[in-house]
This record gives C-alpha cells, sequence and structure tokens, in this order.
C-alpha cells in the first residue's frame, strides 16, 4: 500500500467483538463504521465467471463484500470442483484483507494525518 499510495498506513488493530454476528466483521477508522462484511468460517468464498453461472451443489449464496458482487460460500473439500468449473475460489483471508485493501485506498485521505505528512518532510 505504501508503494502505491505514497503514504505509510498506521497499524491495524483487530478485536473481538462479541455483539457481532460469529463471522461478521466491522471496519472502523477512528471509531466510525466505514464497512462490513459476514465470512462463514470453514468455508471458502467461490466467485462465479459470469452472472449466468449456476450455483455449485450445495454452496451457499452471498456477495462479496469489497466489491458487492455475487459470491457463494462453499466447502473446503469443493474447491478443486469450483476452479474446474471457473470460479475464482479464495480464502476468508484473502477476502478480508482485499476489502480492508480497497478501504484503506477510499479513505486514504483520513489516514493521512498532519503527524505523518511531518514524518513524510523529515524524511
Amino acid at each position: 500500500m505504501a508503494q502505491e499510495l505514497g503514504i505509510l498506513i498506521p497499524p491495524v488493530h483487530v478485536r473481538d467483538n462479541l455483539s457481532l454476528k460469529s463471522g461478521e466483521y466491522l471496519i472502523l477508522i477512528k471509531g466510525i463504521e466505514v464497512a462490513k462484511g459476514e465470512l462463514m468460517p470453514g468455508y471458502l468464498m467461490a466467485l462465479p465467471p459470469g452472472l449466468d453461472t449456476p450455483p455449485l451443489e450445495g454452496a451457499i449464496p452471498t456477495k462479496e463484500p469489497t466489491f458487492g458482487m455475487t459470491a457463494y460460500f462453499i466447502p473446503e473439500d469443493k474447491k478443486e470442483e469450483a476452479e474446474i468449473a471457473g470460479y475464482t475460489v479464495v480464502t476468508l483471508s484473502t477476502v478480508i484483507v482485499t476489502h480492508l485493501a480497497e478501504i484503506v485506498k477510499r479513505y486514504a485521505d483520513e489516514l493521512l494525518t498532519k503527524q505523518e505528512v511531518q514524518k513524510l518532510l523529515i524524511l
């Protein structure tokens, strides 16, 4: 992100929040919710190659949280079947990292504080 945006991103703090549903996460900036998503632990996310692609047997419909695309949760043992059918299959950690990266890009102006600018000018 530093190479792409030209700024150093402050550390990300991860905290457990018992008021969230299982698998749900929030992304906050300065204590304000800017994004959220819901994942199913033990599953993978499969993105179909086209809008008319039929879902795999046993797939659970969802929306990919970063871009709002149609997606499905599939059991880990269905990964190969999904890839053969043309689906892009990603781990849940990849989903979260992609979502966080897009939020950082969208809110970079709020993440670049006066103190960070001063640090950049000293370098």
